[in-house]
């Protein structure tokens, strides 16, 4: 019994409408890590998806749905199932990555060829690396690192990070930034 507004007021202790079961607990894990994955690429996937009808939320929809393996409690987040843009403009070929042992850069090289496709690419597309660090869920971008033309492009690593811990995507944008590639 409480006074609320000048009232007297009981309230019968109920059972609660969400009892912890076990598939209610894996699936909340399951969410959790969606979310917690997604997380620190919220400021590039606004970028990779700027002219999209696809949320923030949407995505983490998308990351619960595919990138989540594994049964509960062992679930993990498989980060090549993610997708950090999309778009209109043509993704580059034969996009390679290679990195120096002891060295803190990566090298990434792809075809200049634009190919006949349903989407647009043009010599001065610009290039934009993302790197997420899964060990302490942060990550990097460089955006205009190229262009498209050039062939290549390096990212530096911050000091401390470890290749084993780490995810990149590349995509293009359009030299006007209104549209992207698909990452």
């Amino acid at each position: 019994i409480y006074e609320m507004n000048g009232k007297q007021v009981v309230r019968v202790n109920a059972k609660p409408d969400n009892p912890k079961t076990a598939a209610q607990v894996a699936q909340r894990a399951k969410f959790s890590l969606a979310s917690r994955g997604m997380s620190p690429l919220n400021k590039i996937v606004k970028i990779g998806y700027r002219n999209r009808e696809m949320s923030f939320g949407k995505l983490i929809g998308l990351a619960y749905r595919d990138a989540i393996i594994g049964e509960y409690p062992d679930l993990m987040f498989d980060y090549s199932k993610v997708s950090v843009s999309e778009g209109r403009v043509q993704l580059p070929g034969n996009i390679n990555i290679e990195t120096g042992e002891g060295s803190n850069m990566v090298s990434f090289s792809w075809d200049t060829n634009i190919i006949g496709s349903s989407k647009q690419g043009r010599d001065n597309d610009l290039v934009n690396i993302v790197c997420l660090n899964s060990s302490i869920m942060f990550a990097e971008h460089s955006l205009h690192a190229a262009k498209r033309s050039a062939g290549k492009a390096d990212f530096e690593i911050p000091a401390g990070w470890m290749l084993k811990d780490l995810h990149f995507w590349l995509f293009l944008s359009s030299n006007d930034t209104g549209e992207n590639s698909d990452s």
